[in-house]
């Protein structure tokens, strides 16, 4: 009995929720729900020992739109402008990846959408990309990479319609095709 009780509480629960989300998707328009971020941060190989001296600064241009309030669809450029990970490629940036990712509002599709955002989130985000590394004298490298991160985000304003957010996440180099030297 008490597994039949349990269950139909988490099915009502899980029936609100999608009312929820049919809701604002009926509601929602085109020019609803986009968003456009520039990023910065530092970033290190995995491979070998950490170093703090082996860390290179990157920036991002980021345009996404949330589907729905707990699943969104991002495009993100990403910018290395250091040669610590790489040989002297005599470039301003260094290499570039260029991602789709998928966004999974977890704050939102766990705990239901309220009508605004919370003031903290937690936000999952993967998918794949390009990566080309630039520069003279060095060999020209084309890559698919792949991405996975968590978003913690803290949301700011009176409407919270500005977020700041630390996103510890990693890229892997699925393959690495190389052309001859440039």
């Amino acid at each position: 009995m008490k597994k039949q009780l349990m269950m139909a509480a988490i099915s009502l629960l899980t029936v609100q929720q999608v009312d929820a989300q049919e809701t604002t998707i009926r509601d929602s328009k085109m020019c609803d729900n986009w968003y456009v971020g520039v990023n910065g941060g530092v970033s290190a190989k995995t491979t070998g020992t950490f170093n703090f001296n082996k860390m290179n600064p990157f920036g991002v241009l980021r345009i996404g739109r949330y589907l729905t309030p707990a699943f969104g669809l991002t495009a993100e450029g990403t910018a290395y402008f250091n040669d610590k990970q790489f040989v002297d490629s005599r470039t301003f940036v260094k290499s570039i990846n260029v991602s789709m990712l998928a966004n999974v509002n977890l704050s939102n599709w766990l705990g239901g959408y309220a009508g605004r955002p919370r003031r903290v989130e937690l936000v999952a985000l993967g998918g794949l990309g390009w990566g080309h590394v630039f520069g003279h004298h060095v060999a020209r490298v084309n890559e698919l990479t792949s991405k996975l991160g968590l978003d913690f985000a803290l949301n700011l304003g009176r409407s919270r319609a500005w977020q700041l957010y630390l996103e510890p996440s990693i890229v892997y180099v699925l393959n690495r095709e190389t052309r001859g030297v440039a």
